[in-house]
């Protein structure tokens, strides 16, 4: 079980607060409202860091969700530096993975590089990702289909049904047939390779 951070929940929870977080965000440095009132000072301020705190605390929610759902990655796979991602959307910095909406790693091994994800959307919810490809940028999930998944955005293929309702805290049970059924797929396409 992860317990979800406040603030991301205040955020895909409540539209004001969604709102509020991308107005503030929007801007380096937002904007003092014309019709601020000394009294009113520290809540601006408050807000302001609120705003800064979802980016940070998100980035922190989906690698932990990332970490406890996929597991360690098979010794063979080979990480990439989080100092060195192959992509800038592959950087560790807070701000790509709360633009991107997404945790990732990539690993290498022999001519192959993986990419495994985990996301949360306002609209599909959390979702896991896979990405699987040779040095000749051939997908090679497309001869090994994953039921339940689908392709959207860049060359990802990411779950489609909700795996487990989003609240105050997320079980991490539902999971393991998701990550199981990548495993497998991965393993039957990168041994069609060898």
């Amino acid at each position: 079980m992860i317990t979800v951070p406040q603030s991301i929940s205040a955020y895909f929870e409540q539209s004001a607060v969604q709102a509020a977080v991308d107005l503030l965000l929007a801007k380096k440095e937002p904007k003092v409202p014309d019709n601020l009132q000394w009294k009113d000072l520290p809540a601006f301020y408050r807000a302001s860091l609120a705003a800064r705190q979802v980016p940070i605390e998100f980035a922190i929610f989906t690698e932990e969700l990332w970490r406890r759902v996929w597991g360690e990655v098979p010794s063979d796979w080979k990480p990439c530096a989080p100092s060195a991602p192959a992509r800038a959307d592959l950087s560790v910095s807070a701000w790509t993975i709360w633009d991107e909406g997404c945790f990732s790693r990539r690993f290498e091994r022999a001519g192959v590089a993986l990419e495994l994800s985990a996301g949360l959307w306002s609209d599909t919810g959390l979702q896991l990702g896979i990405l699987l490809y040779d040095t000749d940028d051939r997908r090679l999930l497309d001869t090994w289909p994953l039921h339940g998944w689908d392709r959207e955005g860049y060359d990802t293929v990411w779950t489609q049904d909700e795996i487990t309702p989003f609240g105050e805290t997320i079980m991490l049970e539902p999971f393991k047939p998701w990550t199981d059924q990548g495993w497998d797929v991965i393993g039957r396409a990168t041994t069609a390779l060898d």
